[in-house]
């Protein structure tokens, strides 16, 4: 769609808003028209003086009717109360948010969500552990939890060094965290009942030994858990002393769950950051973004956020798939060698990719492809002519683990990251 084609379908909508409004009694206009990149169109509201949002809301099913005959397809509004009243709707022609317009570099302990429009320009999201020491990541299947989790943990690790940061990963779904098993900064990882409460038992024996010995570690130990509602009573405890006792001692938790109750969530000053998706109605929208009226009941899912901190931001999440997460924890184990030895000179993110190759967007260093590749492998990613070589394998149809295995030997995060990112280069 061209831009003339846009403005012209925009400004029929426009009519349409202001005659349902009008013919349904109330006293709000559009008074403009924001376009948020290809994620979403918000018709700003101007609001006669005795005129309430509630009254807007009691008319926005027969406004979306309206909308979706025009657009001859589904569609989905939501009702923006702040930073101003507006009306949402899908763009007409939406794309996902490519991650590689997110920013990698940044302050360390800070990390990139997304990029919100709300200012009427592009602005990144960023969260930083200084300020929210506590993050819930919060939203129904499809609403884009994983991709969020996946750039908030690609880039919180690309900006800080594993001295200054430890991670400890639990994911009983294991799906969204199994690629960071192989960060440097990762101390452990749960994708099963008994080593995800081994997990959040050593965060809560670390806290304990902080609290101890006082003063600030300069180590910040981070502990990540999706799906929160499956972590046994036991761990659910640990975790609420976690939550009140970690934050003045630089033990943080990011916590994602899809089934949001009081029981799992707890207080609202558990969690000071609230990332939230999609979620089933407004009840569930109140309970997770700690307030009601933010309407992440009416966001329309892939990768559709509000951000909660007193204020409500909506943002838009990158696409942060499973081989670009794999992709990026295998440049992370070159730019933050365990070893201890000096980390590769490489300034940017930009870089490092043009050094691995096309998996992660840029050109591919050219070596012989012979498909011959003797297995196992080095601990290392795997050059182009040895990716081929794992394809082929995979062609013959053994398993994810026992690929892995015959390729590097031993299984573990760092190696099923690698595995992947082969895979993912066809």
């Amino acid at each position: 769609m061209d831009r003339n084609s846009l403005e012209a379908l925009l400004a029929r909508e426009v009519d349409i808003v202001d005659s349902a409004l009008g013919e349904f009694g109330t006293t709000a206009c559009v008074r403009s028209v924001q376009v948020a990149g290809q994620a979403y169109v918000s018709y700003e509201l101007r609001l006669g003086r005795q005129q309430r949002l509630v009254g807007v809301e009691a008319v926005l099913d027969d406004i979306a009717a309206r909308v979706a005959q025009h657009r001859r397809g589904p569609v989905k509004l939501r009702l923006r109360h702040q930073p101003s009243p507006a009306i949402e709707a899908p763009h007409p022609q939406p794309q996902a948010l490519s991650w590689k317009g997110i920013a990698m570099g940044g302050p360390p302990s800070t990390a990139a969500v997304g990029i919100s429009y709300s200012s009427g320009r592009p602005t990144p999201v960023q969260v930083s552990f200084d300020d929210a020491p506590h993050i819930l990541v919060a939203g129904t299947t499809g609403s884009g939890k994983s991709t969020l989790l996946r750039s908030l943990l690609c880039t919180l690790a690309w900006r800080t060094p594993p001295d200054l940061l430890s991670l400890r990963l639990v994911d009983l779904k294991n799906e969204a965290l199994v690629p960071f098993g192989g960060l440097p900064h990762c101390a452990g990882t749960g994708f099963c009942d008994r080593s995800a409460a081994q997990q959040v038992a050593a965060v809560e024996a670390e806290l304990d030994r902080r609290i101890a010995h006082g003063g600030n570690a300069a180590q910040r130990l981070v502990l990540v858990v999706d799906e929160l509602a499956q972590l046994d009573e036991t761990a659910k405890a640990r975790l609420g002393r976690i939550l009140a006792l970690g934050r003045s001692r630089r033990v943080h938790v990011v916590a994602a769950t899809q089934h949001p109750t009081k029981q799992t969530v707890g207080e609202k000053a558990n969690f000071p950051l609230r990332l939230v998706g999609r979620v089933t109605d407004a009840q569930a929208s109140a309970l997770c973004c700690g307030r009601p009226g933010a309407g992440a009941e009416q966001l329309p899912g892939k990768g559709a956020f509000v951000l909660v901190d007193g204020d409500v931001t909506r943002f838009q999440a990158a696409d942060f798939t499973d081989a670009v997460a794999a992709g990026i924890v295998a440049l992370l184990a070159q730019r933050w060698p365990r070893t201890g030895a000096e980390p590769v000179q490489e300034t940017s993110f930009e870089a490092e990719t043009a050094v691995l190759g096309a998996r992660t967007g840029a050109e591919p260093v050219q070596e012989p492809v012979d498909g011959t590749a003797m297995f196992p492998l080095p601990k290392r990613p795997p050059t182009a002519g040895e990716a081929d070589a794992i394809r082929s394998k995979a062609g013959e149809g053994l398993s994810l683990n026992k690929l892995v295995t015959l390729v590097y030997g031993t299984k573990n995060g760092t190696t099923f990251s690698w595995v992947k990112w082969a895979l993912s280069d066809a």
